[in-house]
């Protein structure tokens, strides 16, 4: 009979007491098994197979990459739901009551194993072995299209469950039972994912997204703007023209390829992605035009919010107008339609899409990012969206050519009428003279000399020019010429005896008519780099634009303060300012701890923030196109930016302001996290630890902000300088406040700040 002695109770909460802090209030597990020991593990492995680094079995080839692994991370109310399954020494796993069960969740565990005494986690012990199932057993259904599981064996289960791609969190806990004397231990983890079936992928497929639902509702909101284009029914702008149509419009479809490149760069990082983390990912496509947006939202559905954030971006052209339609329909750098030009293009054949969730702590919001690429390079600015509808034009033209023996001059009359008659007979001075349709007449005198005349049958010809305004009448030669110009005289009946004028002799150049090519001049036009007339035209009425489209908070006349524009109130101003830099001097000071209870490091270089009224103004600018997104970094050189948008119902602007900066501080909970905890790389970018590295960027020295309300969230965007975020390089240097300041620059002891 086995004996499960009384002392097993107390083994089971020996771990608590053995290292550091407990990760979970309720947990048995300390911080520091949890993040090198059990995550350690699970995360090498993760990442192993994710880089394409894992042998499919002892002699098989190289695993695909798991292009879509996602991050592991703890979960407290999983380690709760794994310390209630354990507890009885006497249960196998199998045998414990339902109702402590993880039903629906995948369960990995080993039962009653030998403790190993120089161990230093069990639990850590039992996973490097399910993890190493893959080095002695294959995965019999792998293919460029995923990693399947097939039911290969209790073992390779284990192994599957662990790496699923779209695992996040995980709990584990321990027991340890005394039988006659000797330890064991039973480890038992649970993951947030339902347990893999046969025929269920590992990673992939590389079209995850519904297929009915990417046809039903992602792609329909695209062709239909595309179809407007096409069809000659967009409206350009608010108050603009119809736009022409557009014949080469190509069928959009979608792309798993384009879907899984998404996909990749939204879940690159350890937090949700953000504009600039996104224009890094760009950069490695190059030929692809990707299209991002991230806002808070309150929506869980990954069809409904793609389908959404594409149409918001559709129809900008309904209130913003291309500028440059005269020759081709181009992108000119337009503020707000660099999306919707992408979407439209014509020559544009694939898309594939992906939305990320991150939900905000003690929050009901959901933080998301949406992030699509498309099969054509990124629109420049001056380059062609689409070529307008040519049409085509039917002329009958009858064509009398007199031809004279004695003289080389051979005179051609072109007309279009719908009857002719000649007049054959020649006397010493010959007229010929041509009917024309009612009101026109052509005389011309020909030499002395014996002519023939040869009357050609009417022809058809067909011509293709663009859709453009033009005179019906032929445009003659815009040379200018020493012979009178014809008189054209108007009548308004049909007359038997057509009436013969004589021309007028004149001195001046014949008159010139528009024609679709332009006429070349002797006078060189500047030259301006590509979409700085529009940019420039832009520019200059931003101010009205942005007041007419948002809502800047209104100045009372003691409290407008320090900048000439009429953006910001002096009360909002300093609210920023001053709570980027009592956020700034705790973590000067060493005052700053993360969410795991450790204290940052003191800094050496922290500047104190001074107010710029031009960062403001630029900052405004963006602000009050109501934006949803973080600006591109390419139209702000040298500025860094943190952007947010927020429903309107948090209160007022001030309490607004108050909401932004806390958000964008809050990434200093998981700022110690990082190894080493203050080197920036690029796959920490996302918006949490990014707003925080930029308000915490040492040598960041000016700040200017800018809050608006949009129908009913509210925008904020700062705009720093010098910028921060700078790949590889240090937030701050750690070490004894003020020691490593700019010569000059003095010491504001009580706040660590140099200034």
């Amino acid at each position: 009979m086995r004996i499960c002695l009384a002392i097993a109770a107390v083994t089971f909460l020996l771990p608590v007491f053995v290292s550091g802090d407990l990760q979970c209030p309720d947990g048995k597990l300390d911080e520091d098994e949890i993040y090198d020991e059990i995550l350690g593990v699970l995360r090498n492995a993760r990442g192993s197979l994710k880089d394409g680094l894992v042998k499919n079995g002892p002699d098989g080839d190289y695993l695909p990459e798991a292009w879509d692994m996602e991050n592991l991370k703890w979960s407290c109310e999983l380690e709760k739901t794994a310390m209630s399954v354990l507890g009885n020494c006497d249960d196998e796993i199998d045998e414990v009551d339902s109702s402590k069960r993880a039903h629906g969740k995948a369960e990995i565990y080993s039962w009653r194993v030998p403790k190993n005494s120089d161990s230093d986690s069990d639990i850590g012990d039992a996973l490097k072995s399910f993890v190493g199932t893959i080095a002695n057993e294959e995965l019999r259904d792998v293919s460029s299209n995923g990693i399947k599981f097939s039911g290969e064996g209790e073992a390779m289960a284990k192994y599957a469950n662990l790496m699923r791609a779209s695992t996040t969190e995980i709990g584990c806990a321990m027991e340890e039972c005394d039988y006659y004397g000797d330890i064991y231990v039973t480890s038992y983890c649970v993951t947030n994912q339902s347990p893999l079936g046969a025929g269920d992928y590992i990673s992939g497929p590389a079209c995850a997204l519904d297929e009915d639902e990417v046809q039903d509702d992602i792609l329909p909101t695209i062709r239909k703007s595309r179809g407007q284009l096409q069809n000659g029914l967009q409206q350009n702008g608010h108050d603009g023209e119809m736009l022409p149509a557009a014949p080469d419009m190509q069928t959009l479809t979608w792309s798993c390829e384009l879907e899984k490149q998404a996909r990749i760069a939204l879940t690159s990082g350890e937090q949700c992605p953000q504009g600039d983390h996104v224009a890094e990912f760009e950069n490695a496509l190059k030929d692809k035009a990707g299209i991002f947006h991230g806002e808070y939202v309150d929506s869980n559905d990954k069809i409904k919010t793609i389908t959404e954030v594409l149409a918001s971006f559709l129809s900008n052209i309904n209130n913003e107008p291309l500028t440059d339609v005269s020759n081709g329909i181009k992108y000119s750098g337009e503020p707000n339609l660099g999306e919707y030009a992408n979407l439209v293009r014509a020559n544009t054949t694939e898309i594939g899409c992906w939305k990320t969730e991150c939900p905000e702590p003690d929050s009901s919001y959901v933080y998301f990012s949406v992030y699509c690429i498309t099969n054509s390079p990124p629109l420049e600015s001056g380059e062609d969206i689409y070529e307008p509808e040519t049409t085509t034009t039917t002329t009958t033209t009858t064509t009398t050519t007199t031809t004279t023996t004695t003289t080389t001059t051979t005179t051609t009359t072109t007309t279009t009428p719908t009857t002719t008659t000649t007049t054959t007979t020649l006397p010493p001075t010959t007229t010929i003279t041509s009917t024309l349709p009612p009101t026109t007449t052509i005389t011309s005198t020909l030499p002395t000399t014996t002519s023939s005349t040869t009357t050609l049958k009417p022809t058809t010809s067909t011509s293709t020019t663009p859709t453009t305004k033009r005179p019906s009448s032929t445009s003659p030669s815009t040379k200018k010429s020493t012979t009178p110009c014809p008189t054209y005289p108007h009548t308004t009946s049909n007359t038997t005896t057509p009436k013969t004028t004589k021309p007028k002799r004149s001195t001046t150049p014949c008159p010139t008519y528009p024609t679709t090519k332009k006429p070349k001049t002797t006078t060189p036009c500047p030259t301006l780099p590509p979409g700085a007339r529009a940019k420039r035209e832009a520019r200059a009425n931003y101010t009205s634009f942005i007041k007419e489209k948002a809502l800047f908070p209104k100045a009372e006349l003691d409290d407008k303060g320090i900048c000439p524009d009429n953006f910001m109130t002096n009360t909002l101003r300093t609210r920023f300012l001053e709570m980027h830099n009592y956020r700034r001097a705790l973590l000067a000071l060493g005052k700053l701890r993360t969410r795991a209870g450790k204290y940052l490091s003191q800094a050496q270089n922290m500047f104190k923030l001074r107010y710029d009224c031009k960062l403001e103004e630029k900052a405004a600018l963006y602000a009050g196109q109501c934006p949803e997104r973080r600006s591109r970094a390419s139209t702000r050189k040298g500025n860094g930016e943190n952007f947010l948008r927020i429903r309107d119902d948090i209160g007022d602007f001030v309490d607004a302001v108050n909401a932004t900066v806390s958000i964008w501080w809050r990434g200093a909970r998981r700022f110690g996290a990082l190894n080493p905890p203050i080197l920036i790389n690029s796959h920490h970018f996302g918006p949490r630890l990014f707003s925080f590295s930029q308000m915490a960027w040492a040598t960041t020295r000016y700040i200017g902000c800018s809050i608006v309300k949009c129908s009913s969230s509210y925008v904020s965007v700062c705009r720093y300088q010098p910028r921060g975020n700078m790949l590889k390089e240090l937030v701050y240097k750690p070490g004894n406040t003020c020691t490593d300041c700019f010569v000059g620059s003095k010491c504001i002891e009580e706040l660590g700040l140099c200034d």
